[in-house]
Parts: structure tokens; C-alpha cells; sequence
């Protein structure tokens, strides 16, 4: 029974760290990395990015939303935002800590580590709900916020076009490229499949034109990784596969 018990401790875990991933992720795309936010009909796909990027708008064009927003709907926004966060760092430390106790045989740690993690699970989810409830109800102002604050700054989509990774699958090294039609800054990282990055490979300015990419992949395990570019609003995502070296 006890197995079985945390068994479904584990599967739930999963799920809501399936979730969580919004911390580390920007909006959902498709259709070559068009920001499907703009849709209310997407509203459950929203994620935050905690880097360049927050449901679609720059770091300049977040802080005009927020500067729109009641004074204490941003702050009960961004202060959810920063526990999310505070909350992945802190099951991160956690299962560090359970494995070593594993290690040890602690019964009695063991299942007190398992408790925190659950308090810490939940916790999580409460604030997810609540991002997500505070974007939904301000959509509208979000997406005014984005049309003319990219308007303002003569930003909105920069083509991004990226090639193929070759060769896919890899083993120590990989090489891509990436065209924009307008200066910006771009973040390129290596996440795996549950969203944690793994690699920041770049994040800085690029010029408008192609930019040839030398992947450096020693270090990360073979298995199914996930190639992010993020260049201004515009995002595409690429499956990158490392082979074990014979």
C-alpha cells in the first residue's frame, strides 16, 4: 500500500511540474513561432518566461502592463511569479536532499522530505491558478499593451527563421542557424523534456541577417532534448536528439 501510495506521490509530481515549466518557458507557439496568447480561446496554453520575455511581451512592454494594472493585482501578480520560481528552486533542493536520505535508509526522513514536497506541489498549483486567472481577466489589456508598446518601439515579429539541426541525432556537437529581419535580443537554450534548462547556449543582441550556431552538446546525457530560440516575441522550438558515443 505504501508503494503504491507513493507511487501516485510521483505520477502527481510529474504533472504539476509539467506545469510549472511556465517559469521556464515562453508562450506556447506554432505556425513557425507565432504567439498563440493572442487568442483567449489559448488562455490555458499562457506560459511566463523569467527571462527576456512575459506572456509575450518584452521585459520594457511588461513593466508598461503592470504599470496598467491596480496597483495590487501587479503586485499579487509578480509576487506569484517570484514564488513560482522560489518554489521550483526549492523541490529542486528537496530532491537532493531525498535522494541522499534514500541513500541512508531514513525512513523517517524520507517520508517528512515526501510532505514537503506535496505542501510545496500544492502551493504551486494555488499560484499557477492564480497567474493564470489574473492574465485571463486582463487579456484584453495585454494584448493593447503589446500592439502598441511593439508599435512604439518598432518591434513586433522579427521573422525568425531557423534551419535543421545537423546532424540530428548528435553526440559531442551540432550546428544550426537562425535569420532575423530586425536587430534583437535573442536567448538560445537546451531544455529537457520536463522544460529545465540544461544549457544557455546564447543570450545577447544579434544583428539582422543569419547567424551560423556551433552547439557544444559535452556534458548532457543521451536522451531527447529541446533547442529553444527565442529572438523578441517570435520563438520556434526544434527537438535535438544526443546518441550515446560508441
Amino acid at each position: 500500500m505504501k508503494t503504491l501510495r507513493q507511487v501516485f506521490l510521483v505520477l502527481s509530481l510529474l504533472v504539476i511540474a509539467s506545469g510549472m515549466t511556465f517559469a521556464q518557458r515562453g508562450p506556447r507557439t506554432s505556425n513557425g513561432g507565432k504567439d498563440s496568447s493572442a487568442n483567449p480561446a489559448n488562455s490555458g496554453n499562457w506560459r511566463h518566461h523569467d527571462g527576456q520575455h512575459h506572456f509575450g511581451l518584452s521585459d520594457s512592454c511588461w513593466r508598461v502592463f503592470l504599470s496598467d494594472l491596480p496597483e495590487d493585482v501587479a503586485g499579487t501578480l509578480t509576487g506569484a511569479i517570484e514564488q513560482i520560481k522560489d518554489i521550483k528552486a526549492n523541490i529542486q533542493t528537496l530532491r537532493d536532499s531525498l535522494r541522499a536520505e534514500r541513500k541512508e535508509k531514513d525512513t523517517a526522513e524520507v517520508r517528512a522530505i515526501w510532505n514537503k514536497i506535496r505542501d510545496l506541489v500544492a502551493k504551486g498549483r494555488d499560484d499557477n491558478k492564480l497567474i493564470d486567472d489574473i492574465i485571463r481577466k486582463y487579456h484584453e489589456l495585454l494584448v493593447k499593451v503589446r500592439r502598441e508598446c511593439d508599435s512604439d518601439r518598432k518591434g513586433g515579429s522579427v521573422g525568425l527563421k531557423v534551419s535543421p539541426i545537423m546532424p540530428n541525432p548528435a553526440t559531442t556537437k551540432a550546428h544550426f542557424s537562425y535569420t532575423i529581419n530586425a536587430e534583437e535580443n535573442v536567448m538560445i537554450t537546451i531544455s529537457d523534456q520536463m522544460g529545465n534548462v540544461v544549457k544557455k547556449v546564447f543570450d545577447g543582441q544579434a544583428e539582422v541577417g543569419e547567424h551560423a550556431v556551433e552547439l557544444d552538446l559535452n556534458g548532457l546525457k543521451p536522451g531527447m532534448y529541446l533547442l529553444r530560440i527565442q529572438a523578441g516575441p517570435d520563438i520556434n522550438t526544434l527537438k535535438l536528439m544526443i546518441a550515446g558515443t560508441n
